[in-house]
């Protein structure tokens, strides 16, 4: 049997925290986010010689008789040298109206799942 999932939505499903009231209101529209993640996308750009936008991940877990497909989209990806060698960084541009510092833990779990299996699919390719 093959399945086929996105990043956002195994995270979402496996990393989801927190309890039902789901009443406050620390997000962005979604118009908001995309003008803000297209900004800071475009002074990376211009800033970072080796910064890379919207790059497709795909990777299949296998196990017995099924498979499951999961992509994505990283927002930024750029490498840095340091002095024990280069370093890749992968970004996930999140927009708010909170202080980082407020983000509920039921969120920002979901937000660091994403990127973490974002940066295990990514390292599968290289």
């Amino acid at each position: 049997m093959q399945l086929s999932i996105g990043v956002t939505d195994l995270a979402e499903f496996v990393h989801r925290r927190g309890d039902i009231d789901d009443r406050e209101d620390i997000g962005a529209t979604a118009k908001e986010g995309l003008e803000s993640q297209r900004r800071y996308q475009a002074t990376q750009v211009r800033e970072r010689i080796n910064y890379s936008t919207e790059v497709k991940v795909q990777t299949t877990f296998k196990s017995h008789d099924i498979s499951l497909k999961v992509t994505g989209r990283v927002d930024g990806i750029y490498t840095v040298n340091e002095l024990n060698g280069v370093i890749t960084v992968v970004e996930e541009i999140k927009t708010t109206r909170t202080k980082v510092a407020d983000i509920p833990t039921s969120v920002s779990s979901v937000h660091e799942a994403q990127t973490k299996l974002y940066a295990a699919i990514y390292c599968q390719l290289k």
